[in-house]
């Protein structure tokens, strides 16, 4: 069958006598789990909230009858039915990818850049985006939505009280209550002595009535009905298939009786809750500009509040303007600083149109062009001039802003302001940049809101954004939360021999289980431990504090360069620390070593000192400028440590100039230097007659070795 076919069939199915117990079945059979299966649970088993609430559109098209109870047979056999046909939907939908890999357009190839053109040519189809697009999720957990709304609509409050009848937060208040009476209770199915029982107990768990809401007025309830509920049989006339409008997303709260109200899927109702009032003020033309304003502004607000968990108040400005003279050339939406790296935030609340769901291919450009290009763009400008270091900063207030160091990079951040489907893959598809042009994360507000969770050190968020940026072409994946669970769990750090890595949507679970018992939603759980970060310890994190308390010159790349060592270098590195701290104590006088990488440019020297003078600290500054030119290494960390010290470094200094040939610098390294332990990063010691780590032909006797 094709699409249009099954999608008859699913609709004539759920218009059979009792379908609705079969479908509250199905319910609590694929959305209900306990906390703890939820890292592992195989979503491709199951029909997803998006499946079902398709499900619950098609039902709604026609009255529901609760006194038709179907026999444990039928429930059986519409079960088993309604799985296969929405997995045939599944394959219709997804077949012209299928078609699309058979014609070529995405061969097996072991080239990166041919699989990179192949990846765009075959995704960039708007047709071939309508199954990420719906199958991609709610993007936001409930509890987001709801918070999100509060402050997103402040400024509208006025008009929203008035339009519904009653405050908004009223709204908000009645949802999260809906929330705690839906909390399912498995063991109250127990024990019926009839199927019909089952049934009917089974419906319940997903139905209230006025009185599950008596801590509200009759008039709080009835604006909160008015505004969500919706009656079967007067609604969906048109909706035929998942890229059209399902009322039931807007509306997801059905009455079943005069007093009984059916709500199957309560992220929609936390969903519609955060996006309606954009639809009721659309038709509102005397205040809709005003609420499109405020909008805007708010989209810009939430990025700024949420990047302050990162960075503290004082390093987030929001409404920086770029000025050249007297004249304002563009602005920065929010501005984030930390060290010699700042962050530009471009926020738009452009949401992805009905058209676009479809599939439509000029639609799908038109709305990325809105929602991303055009942020991706005025971005770029003030890069450029905050880089260029050609033009003032002025905050929202007109007073001047004086960066504290000389800023050599800037990553940038496209945040929509609602959920926008498959961004993530649009981006890889549809962006366009010069090859030399950075290029930008594209996430949602509530994806920023999940990264800034995990990354609330600003180093550790600025290290995040430089590996997104400059790996951007090796990692695909459907989401930016999938990613972020990869850097958390292995680091988004290329390894050797690839050409790309498909990040698993999978590993997005791991965030599922952790983050809701981590913001304090649902209880601890084992699987909310499966989250785990391989690449770091306690020692390092150690090493890390002691650099950042520093504050040298130049301390936030030494912190990326160590970040981007850590794992088994990291352990590796601090084992020589802890061994030449000793051999200095021991004996008395300066030990130092030094690690070359084999793979690029960059070396570590470690030094410990018996006092720790001043000379001392110069001494480490000569003995690492004479390593680094000796290696012919464009960048290098020293790390200097006082033998008694508690510190696993007590001071280090930090060098990113290209390697040039100097006569003084060669005197220097030839004069400077003495014999001293070489190792390789791995912690070996050179051999003689091994191959030079820095990559030359000569062994190392013969080059880094005289």
């Amino acid at each position: 069958m094709n699409k249009t076919e099954i999608v008859s069939a699913i609709e004539l199915m759920s218009q059979e006598s009792g379908f609705i117990y079969t479908y509250s079945q199905l319910l609590l059979s694929d959305l209900f789990h306990t906390p703890d299966e939820v890292a592992d649970l195989d979503w491709r088993a199951r029909l997803n909230a998006q499946e079902l609430s398709f499900l619950t559109g098609l039902m709604v098209k026609r009255p529901i009858d609760l006194a038709d109870f179907p026999d444990e047979k039928v429930v059986s056999e519409q079960t088993t039915r309604v799985r296969q046909l929405f997995d045939e939907l599944h394959d219709a939908i997804f077949a012209p990818n299928v078609s699309a890999f058979g014609e070529g357009a995405g061969g097996n190839t072991a080239d990166g850049k041919e699989f990179e053109e192949a990846y765009r040519s075959l995704f960039g189809r708007g047709g071939l985006l309508v199954e990420p697009m719906f199958y991609g999720g709610s993007g936001a957990y409930d509890f987001q939505f709801l918070e999100m709304a509060e402050s997103r609509y402040r400024r509208d409050a006025q008009w929203l009280a008035a339009h519904l009848g009653t405050p908004f937060e009223t709204i908000i208040k009645i949802a999260r209550r809906l929330g705690s009476v839906r909390q399912f209770n498995p063991a109250g199915l127990d024990g019926k002595e009839t199927f019909e029982e089952s049934c009917r107990a089974c419906l319940s768990s997903f139905t209230f009535t006025r009185g599950d809401l008596s801590e509200f007025t009759e008039n709080e309830v009835d604006a909160f009905l008015h505004a969500f509920v919706s009656e079967p049989g007067k609604m969906n006339e048109h909706f035929d298939s998942v890229s059209s409008n399902n009322e039931v997303l807007s509306h997801p709260v059905i009455r079943l009786e005069s007093d009984t109200y059916f709500l199957p899927i309560g992220i929609n109702l936390a969903q519609s809750i955060y996006e309606s009032p954009f639809y009721w003020a659309l038709a509102d033309s005397a205040y809709k500009e005003t609420f499109f304003q405020n909008r805007g502004d708010a989209t810009e607000e939430l990025a700024r509040v949420i990047l302050e968990r990162a960075f503290g108040k004082a390093e987030v400005h929001q409404g920086v303007k770029i000025r050249k003279g007297k004249r304002v050339l563009t602005d920065i939406d929010v501005l984030a600083v930390a060290g010699n790296k700042v962050v530009i935030v471009q926020a738009k609340s452009k949401k992805l149109t009905e058209l676009s769901r479809r599939g439509d291919q000029e639609s799908i450009e038109k709305d990325f062009q809105n929602a991303v290009q055009t942020a991706y763009e005025q971005a770029l400008v003030c890069r450029t001039a905050i880089l260029n270091k050609d033009h003032s900063l002025t905050l929202a207030d007109g007073s001047p802003l004086a960066l504290p160091e000389a800023i050599d990079d800037a990553y940038i951040i496209c945040v929509t302001g609602d959920h926008y489907p498959a961004l993530t893959r649009q981006t890889d598809v549809f962006l366009k940049k010069a090859a030399s042009d950075p290029h930008p994360l594209a996430m949602s507000i509530f994806d920023l809101d999940v990264v800034t969770f995990y990354l609330d050190e600003p180093f550790d968020l600025l290290y995040y954004l430089r590996l997104r940026s400059t790996h951007a072409k090796f990692f695909f994946a459907q989401s930016e939360v999938a990613l972020l669970a990869f850097h958390l769990n292995r680091k988004l750090l290329p390894p050797e021999g690839r050409d790309f890595e498909d990040v698993p949507e999978s590993l997005a679970q791991l965030i599922d289980a952790n983050y809701p018992v981590a913001r304090g939603f649902v209880p601890k759980t084992d699987a909310a431990d499966k989250l785990v970060n391989q690449w770091k310890n306690p020692e390092f994190n150690r090493l890390v504090t002691q650099v950042k308390e520093a504050e040298n010159r130049g301390f936030t790349d030494a912190l990326f360069f160590l970040f981007d060592l850590a794992g088994e270098g990291a352990d590796t590195l601090i084992d020589i620390i802890v061994r030449t701290k000793a051999s200095s104590k021991r004996k008395g006088r300066m030990h130092d070593a030094s690690m070359l990488s084999s793979k690029d440019k960059r070396g570590i020297t470690v030094a410990s000192f018996p006092d720790g003078s001043e000379a001392d600290m110069a001494m480490l500054k000569g003995l690492a400028m004479a390593r680094k030119y000796k290696s012919k290494a464009d960048e290098w960390l020293a790390l200097g440590s006082i033998a008694d010290s508690s510190n696993l470094v007590d001071g280090f200094g930090y060098s990113k100039e290209l390697w040039e040939s100097d006569s003084e610098l060669d005197e220097h390294a030839k004069t400077f230097l003495k014999p001293g332990k070489a190792l390789h990063a791995d912690g070996r010691r050179i051999g003689r007659n091994e191959r030079c780590p820095c990559r030359s032909v000569l062994k190392y006797k013969k080059c880094h070795g005289k």
